[in-house]
Formats: structure tokens, C-alpha cells, sequence
């Protein structure tokens, strides 16, 4: 994941209410948690082009940034599946 992406996601979360005084450091830990985890479902995943992936690790974010990471993969475990699923075909392509 390049700079670009990090910075991106670092300002949309940050607009959609991370308050400013979290530093970004610790955004950039959650982010590449949050992308390590994903990438547990599909690999290489490239945010700037699926938009679930995105939100998914937006998500993660918050739920890492109110010390809940464990309940996100309760409360997203379908759509994890779900989108992994959407993925299957894509890999042979």
C-alpha cells in the first residue's frame, strides 16, 4: 500500500469523524492491521479500485481506533465472505 492510499484514507477518516487530536501514526498502525487482516481474505488488494475493500478498512479502522477490533470480524464476518466470494473470479483472470 503506497503513501497516496495511506494519506486518502488518513483524511476520509479523519472527515468522517476520527477526532484530530489521534495522532496519524497511530492511523497508519490500524491501516496496516486493518489491510493485514483483509488480505487474510484476498490478496493484493488494491483500495483505490474496490470500494468494499475501502470500506471494509475504514471500518476496521474505527473499530481498532474504539479498541474493538475483535467484534468487527463478529459484526462483518458476512460481508467478509461475501466479498471474498466476489473475488474467486477474479483470481484466474
Amino acid at each position: 500500500m503506497d503513501d497516496k492510499v495511506i494519506d486518502s484514507l488518513i483524511k476520509e477518516l479523519k472527515d468522517e469523524g476520527i477526532p484530530p487530536y489521534c495522532p496519524n501514526t497511530v492511523l497508519i498502525s490500524y491501516i496496516y492491521q486493518g489491510n493485514a487482516a483483509l488480505e487474510r481474505y484476498v490478496e493484493n488488494i488494491d483500495y483505490e479500485k474496490d470500494y468494499t475493500a475501502r470500506d471494509l478498512l475504514k471500518n476496521y479502522v474505527w473499530y481498532s481506533f474504539n479498541k474493538a477490533s475483535n467484534e468487527f470480524f463478529v459484526n462483518y464476518g458476512d460481508i467478509l465472505l461475501s466479498w471474498q466470494f466476489s473475488k474467486v473470479g477474479e483470481i484466474s483472470d
